[in-house]
């Protein structure tokens, strides 16, 4: 097989992801596409791999989100230390946007995947949050509102995303309270 390609297509990957999702747990799987979610030369560098990354990532948090991955995994899901881990993924592949000004392609894909993904991944959070202290809820909140501060700082950089806002503010609102 010397000097040949494999391709995976999204149905491969969600074949692979759904079948060992109960081994490996869906946080890894999601930290894993949000690591790759860059355009540096260890990331998805063109628009068609970030759209396909933010693809597979919905699905991820989708299948977490069914009722019997819930019931099945609670366990797996209820670490309030895997929710830490994805918010600082979501904020340090923000980071890198605030200041860069070229790439506006590829920043729109990534920007509106991450809004997307936060906004699904804080409806897994409501689901099991009853099992975090006061504390871990407190800072969760105060994370989520960090990352909706630097995709607003992102917005008004890039005055093609502001259709996004609203989105932004609906999820900075909630959390804010």
């Amino acid at each position: 097989m010397k000097g040949r390609n494999i391709i995976l297509k999204n149905q491969d990957l969600k074949f692979l992801i759904k079948n060992s999702i109960t081994t490996q747990g869906s946080f890894y799987f999601m930290s894993l596409l949000l690591k790759y979610a860059t355009t540096d030369k260890t990331g998805a560098r063109t628009n068609h791999q970030l759209s396909n990354l933010f693809e597979l990532l919905m699905y991820v948090t989708e299948l977490t989100l069914s009722k019997s991955n819930i019931e099945e995994n609670q366990d797996k899901i209820s670490n309030y230390s895997d929710y830490k881990i994805i918010l600082a993924l979501i904020t340090s592949g923000l980071k890198q946007f605030t200041g860069m000004k070229e790439k506006t392609k590829e920043i729109k894909t990534i920007v509106k995947g991450m809004l997307n993904f936060l906004s699904k991944f804080t409806s897994l959070y409501k689901l099991v949050s009853s099992s975090f202290s006061s504390e871990e809820k407190k800072l969760f909140s105060k994370s989520v509102v960090y990352i909706t501060g630097i995709l607003k700082d992102i917005f008004s950089k890039h005055p093609e995303l502001k259709g996004l806002s609203d989105k932004n503010l609906e999820i900075e609102e909630e959390y804010s309270k």
